[in-house]
């Protein structure tokens, strides 16, 4: 069954108040194409984990959630329905009882395509949580670290022993620094 979604509506601000458009004028494909789920899965996803602004962020947010879900049902307009997006009240995007009715009455599939959505960010997530955990950083400092040990074990006594004192004199360095001093002072204690 096809559906024609080439001849655009416009909505104006609160058209299901005012009942400038009548839902059922709206029209929506039943069904999410798999080349559909793959571009918006691999567009929340980009938005979703790209990089924070100082304007994006919201006290304690790692990723840009309100973005991405905004993004993505801008997409899901343009994609599926025959709203024209252009000049788009913003206030549709949390019109909740619009969003309602095109995911659970109008796209057949889309709380299948959700799940997957939502299984692709979780693991995209406990990947993001491996690289950074301890593990992951030993492992990186060992894939580093293993070269200039193996140049260390081909040095003579001569070599080493001069490389000894370049480290004690690095050390010293490091040591006469005022971060180190200021790191290595004690804290009154309270009286």
């Amino acid at each position: 069954m096809s559906v024609d979604i080439d001849k655009k509506i416009k909505l104006r601000a609160g058209f299901l108040d005012r009942g400038s458009v009548n839902i059922e004028d709206i029209v929506v494909k039943p069904y999410l194409s798999l080349a559909e789920q793959v571009y918006l899965i691999r567009e929340y996803v980009s938005e979703y984990f790209s990089e924070l602004k100082e304007e994006d962020m919201f006290s304690g947010l790692k990723w840009k959630t309100l973005s991405a879900e905004t993004n993505h049902r801008n997409l899901i307009l343009q994609l599926v329905t025959n709203i024209d997006t252009t000049d788009l009240s913003d206030d549709i995007y949390v019109m909740e009882n619009f969003w309602t009715t095109i995911f659970n009455g109008k796209i057949k599939n889309y709380w299948k395509f959700r799940d997957y959505l939502d299984t692709t960010l979780r693991d995209i997530k406990d990947i993001k949580k491996m690289e950074a955990s301890v593990g992951y950083v030993l492992e990186s400092m060992i894939e580093k670290i293993t070269p200039i040990l193996e140049v260390i074990a081909n040095l003579d006594v001569e070599q080493l022993s001069n490389l000894k004192d370049q480290g004690k004199d690095l050390l010293q360095k490091v040591n006469d620094t005022s971060i180190i001093k200021d790191m290595s002072r004690t804290t009154p204690e309270k009286e």
